[in-house]
């Protein structure tokens, strides 16, 4: 097993979340090769539409995610995949190279938190439990949430002592007009490491496209190139119009705001 001294993780609702938002620091952690780099998904990002469409978006992430791993080792690698438990729940994982990926496969709950059975409803107990869309595990409270959450996060974990958490910024004056599911997903996931010792980069999502472009020429290159794999994942699977490829989506490929929290 290979020996890791640093560990990020990607604390995402939807798949493509980190291609858009965190592209360039995700892209950079999986090019350390002393790193260790951990993806969750809370959400399937299905928006209702169906088991077909969300499971083309994790094929697509994975995508996204080995091309960012091969760029940067074209040494031979197979993924492997399968379910692990973590405080009663099954929860579906990709491992490739120095990356590990987890699928809570939670309902997308609209950017409005409107949806029955949505992060936000869960977490101001407006519904006493939320259920994986393939039905692999319940969530009685918020609370059984973040515990599964802990105990998977310091599974990975293991005895690294450097860390860090990057996620979309819960300061609403700092990353305004955000979606639900990513302000809730942060919040669970700062209560599941409120325990460690763990660094924070928390980042202007949505708002972001009107801000300035900021990321370099390379910088660019391979956010662009981590899209483009879920994209072609996603046109391959019949889904064109919703691919994240156009020009709302483009916008945030040139941009990188977040702040950092360090401990």
């Amino acid at each position: 097993m290979p020996s890791y001294s640093e560990f990020s993780m990607y604390i995402a609702a939807h798949e493509d979340d980190w291609q858009l938002f965190m592209g360039v620091n995700a892209y950079n952690d999986i090019h350390n090769s002393s790193g260790k780099v951990l993806f969750i998904f809370t959400t399937a990002g299905d928006a209702t539409s169906g088991n077909t469409y969300y499971q083309a978006r994790e094929n697509g992430a994975r995508s996204s995610i080995k091309f960012a791993a091969d760029a940067a080792s074209s040494s031979p690698a197979t993924p492997v995949s399968g379910t692990r438990t973590f405080n009663g729940r099954s929860i579906a994982y990709w491992q490739y190279k120095n990356t590990v990926s987890y699928f809570l496969r939670l309902p997308d709950g609209f950017p409005d938190g409107s949806r029955t059975g949505s992060l936000q409803q869960l977490y101001e107990r407006r519904v006493p439990r939320t259920t994986a869309l393939d039905g692999s595990a319940t969530y009685e409270g918020w609370q059984s949430l973040v515990t599964t959450l802990d105990q998977l996060i310091r599974f990975e974990l293991g005895g690294i002592s450097v860390l860090w958490l990057n996620t979309a910024d819960t300061d609403r004056a700092r990353n305004p007009n955000d979606h639900s599911d990513h302000y809730h997903s942060t919040l669970a996931a700062q209560q599941a490491v409120a325990s460690l010792r763990c660094n924070m980069a928390l980042y202007v999502d949505y708002a972001s496209s009107g801000m300035t472009p900021n990321v370099s020429t390379a910088e660019l290159i391979d956010k662009s190139g981590t899209l483009a794999a879920y994209t072609k994942v996603m046109d391959d699977a019949g889904f064109t119009d919703r691919d994240s490829w156009d020009d709302g989506h483009v916008a945030w490929l040139s941009r990188n705001y977040f702040r950092t929290v360090t401990v």
